[in-house]
């Protein structure tokens, strides 16, 4: 297939340019949005599983009557058999008292009120009752491994879309075009032998103008032609009598020159007069070939 130059080029260039800047900028806002969302759905997992953690630690720890860190540790395992939710449960004052198989041994570097809050690469949902709080977080990297694979599900198929979208712009414009490809093959075969004005045939309205000016412009043509032939008709027939007359009169001047040294001018004058003739006969006749 050949790429359209020229109008045809620049249309589908810039439609193409334009339906892809909108379709990014759609791409884009559609990430940010899908971002807000996930994190509104994590946070609000992260939220439940820490109240309804609280409940089970407070009853464990009430059961072992001890405020104390002992190296218990206990879990949320996902189906890959890893954690991806880990949490730690702490005093008031800051200190451990529990915590999960992969969670930190160092406590988490955020503060033992009620609320989310970051400790890089932690998101970090904090509940409590004053006594006893729970941190339940959330390694921040599957976050962004979720985000960038909505990411590529939004952009890939735009990948794909984009060259799709070329070639159906261009079948538009080649067809939308097409009048005006037509229009200029049909002005290409007038000539000064072939005038007459453009074919009616259906044609888009933007046209009209365009087709009413050529076909003035050829009229303009055909009456100019038409005046120069009868110009150069008239002009032939009506020099034939004069110039026939003037041959006569200088043949006749050349014979009673008869050895005068003025013959040589009086047969140079003939002599123009003759081609003059000759001249006037051929256009005579030209005029007559050209009206049919």
């Amino acid at each position: 297939m050949r790429w359209p130059s020229g109008i045809a080029g620049r249309m589908v260039v810039t439609l193409v340019a334009s339906l892809t800047i909108v379709w990014l900028v759609g791409a884009v806002a559609n990430v940010l949005i899908v971002r807000a969302q996930l994190e509104q759905t994590l946070d609000g997992g992260l939220r439940e599983t820490a109240e309804r953690i609280f409940p089970l630690v407070a009853d464990t720890l009430e059961d072992r009557d001890s405020l104390e860190f002992d190296g218990y540790q206990s879990g949320m395992i996902d189906p890959e058999g890893g954690e991806y939710v880990v949490y730690q449960v702490r005093r008031a004052d800051g200190a451990l008292l529990m915590r999960s198989h992969d969670a930190p041994q160092a406590v988490f570097d955020a503060p033992v009120v009620e609320g989310f809050s970051r400790s890089s690469p932690w998101r970090i949902y904090t509940a409590g009752d004053g006594v006893l709080f729970v941190q339940v977080a959330e390694d921040e990297s599957r976050r962004d491994q979720a985000l960038w694979q909505s990411a590529g599900a939004i952009v890939l198929p735009l990948a794909l879309l984009i060259p799709l979208s070329a070639l159906i712009v261009y079948s538009f414009v080649r067809r939308g075009l097409a009048p005006l490809r037509e229009l200029g093959v049909e002005v290409s075969t007038r000539d000064a032998a072939n005038l007459t004005p453009l074919l009616a045939r259906p044609a888009p309205t933007e046209l009209f103008p365009m087709r009413a000016a050529i076909d003035a412009l050829l009229a303009r043509l055909r009456l100019a032609f038409a005046s120069e032939k009868a110009l150069a008709a008239n002009s032939a027939h009506e020099l034939r009598t004069p110039i026939a007359g003037s041959l006569a009169q200088t043949q006749r001047l050349v014979e009673e020159l008869e050895g005068h040294p003025a013959q040589l001018r009086a047969k140079s004058v003939h002599e123009t007069l003759q081609r003059l003739a000759l001249l006037a006969a051929k256009l005579l006749e030209l005029s007559r070939a050209d009206s049919g």
